[in-house]
């Protein structure tokens, strides 16, 4: 179908990509080591520099690839394999999904179709080595849930020694001076029976507690400085889409882009779709809408304007938005659960101390 000029995207800034401003370029190039992991933060880096020193990306793709490990250093490997064979690195890493993020070859991709690549690695050497902007609250939130396991296994330790050592002295203290034991005494009994009936259930906690420490706390680098901002891909599709408005010069270019590249078509699934697209292989914002890519009154705020560098701006503001968002919720779940578990292990401590004072006053009250 065909769409009216009115609602068609402009998708470049006007006066062409080479005059696109340094602070967008900036603001670009934090999204991508934003949205990256470290080590494909250091591949995009190694792409930066060879590209503005000059200096031979094999060679150092390949020390990248020997000093990661799994899927990552593979995929490397094989892509200095193929830059020594002369292949330009942007097109052999189209087939590999894990040496950059998706939005991070996009940006390239769209950037070395309008000759505003060398910029963007500048811009990205410019950026100074930093931590997420949620950084400092997420690893609040470590040292909070890590000093709760450490208070979960010393409490462990006071129940395993108290029902070992401690309940069966009380309990022939009892039968010894013929008394009733305490109620407080025989439901602990009972949850220690349940407990020890149930025992897979605990192994299972274990192994899946030591998931989720191990990557924080076995790796070589900084647990913190590891950690990919958390993104929803609502999010990460409107931060695609700015790269696409701010550094394109032609619709068609930018979303023939998006439609068929594997990566980014991951990220828009509803781009598949034919009816996303007029005849002239262009696109509008109401399109966009009606596939749920973005919402009707985003679709209706960026037709109205048609200046690129507007346009990236408003859908990097809505994606941060949304980033916020999902990291507030994220915050407030795993805050959530601290206190739970706060609350539970002072509850298990307080009902071992009652059932052992209430067992001795029962003892001092029969002798």
């Amino acid at each position: 179908m065909v769409m009216s000029q009115q609602n068609e995207i402009n998708l470049g800034p006007g006066d062409g990509a080479s005059d696109t401003p340094d602070y967008l370029l900036d603001t670009t190039a934090a999204e991508l080591l934003a949205d990256s992991s470290p080590h494909q933060r250091s591949a995009l880096g190694l792409l930066a520099i060879s590209h503005c020193y000059d200096l031979p990306l094999a060679p150092m793709l390949g020390r990248l690839g020997g000093e990661a490990s799994g899927i990552f250093s593979r995929q490397v490997m094989y892509l200095a394999s193929l830059v020594d064979r002369g292949e330009h690195p942007l097109k052999a890493i189209e087939d590999l999904d894990r040496v950059l993020s998706p939005s991070s070859l996009l940006a390239l991709q769209v950037a070395h179709d309008n000759g505003t690549l060398s910029q963007l690695y500048r811009a990205v050497l410019r950026r100074p080595p930093e931590l997420d902007s949620d950084a400092d609250a997420q690893r609040e939130i470590d040292a909070r849930f890590s000093r709760l396991m450490m208070r979960a296994f010393f409490v462990m330790l006071i129940v395993i020694f108290t029902a070992l050592k401690i309940f069966p002295e009380l309990e022939f203290l009892i039968r010894d001076f013929d008394l009733e034991a305490p109620l407080a005494m025989l439901y602990v009994y009972l949850v220690l029976n349940l407990a020890a009936k149930f025992w897979f259930i605990w192994v299972l906690l274990l192994i899946l507690l030591g998931f989720w420490l191990a990557p924080r706390y076995l790796r070589r680098w900084n647990p913190v400085a590891w950690r990919k901002t958390v993104s929803p891909k609502s999010a990460l599709r409107r931060q695609s889409l700015a790269v696409v408005a701010q550094n394109s010069d032609a619709s068609k270019t930018g979303f023939n882009r998006i439609a068929s590249f594997l990566p980014i078509r991951k990220l828009f699934p509803q781009l598949a779709k034919s009816s996303a697209l007029d005849e002239a292989g262009n696109a509008s914002w109401e399109s966009l809408a009606s596939q749920g890519v973005i919402t009707k009154r985003e679709a209706d705020t960026l037709a109205g304007t048609h200046s690129g560098q507007t346009q990236a701006w408003l859908l990097r503001w809505s994606a941060k938005a949304l980033g916020d968002r999902v990291r507030l919720k994220s915050s407030w779940g795993f805050n959530l659960v601290i206190w739970i578990g706060n609350i539970v292990l002072a509850g298990i401590v307080f009902a071992m101390c009652l059932t052992v004072f209430s067992t001795l006053l029962t003892i001092m009250r029969g002798i």
